[in-house]
């Protein structure tokens, strides 16, 4: 099934995806990118659940797969990199470290 976009949409989607790339090799940017990231790769997850399917052109579920893969190594980065969200951050998240222990407090 197409999706009425084509190719303008797969272009534009192409282009945010790069941007996406190039804010993630950049460190102090890496939280940005996996906010983008986040919602390019949900917007990409329900759109096989609810119009394309899980099986692509023969393709096994293999697209839908990496998906779901990106989708979870973008939320690990950004639970890593929590505490640079902004606005919410330095409100929510300033001390904290792995399992809600402080780090960087010498005692």
């Amino acid at each position: 099934m197409a999706l009425r976009f084509e190719p303008w949409g797969r272009v534009a989607s192409g282009l945010l995806e790069r941007m996406a790339v190039i804010l993630l090799l950049r460190g102090s940017w890496a939280v940005w990118s996996a906010g983008l990231w986040l919602g390019l790769i949900t917007g990409a997850i329900l759109i096989h659940l609810t119009l394309l399917g899980l099986i692509v052109q023969d393709g096994g579920g293999l697209v839908f797969a990496l998906a779901v893969t990106v989708f979870g190594a973008t939320a690990l980065v950004w639970s890593l990199r929590r505490s640079q969200i902004p606005w919410l951050g330095s409100r929510f998240f300033r001390n904290w470290g792995a399992g809600g222990v402080v780090l960087n407090k010498r005692g």
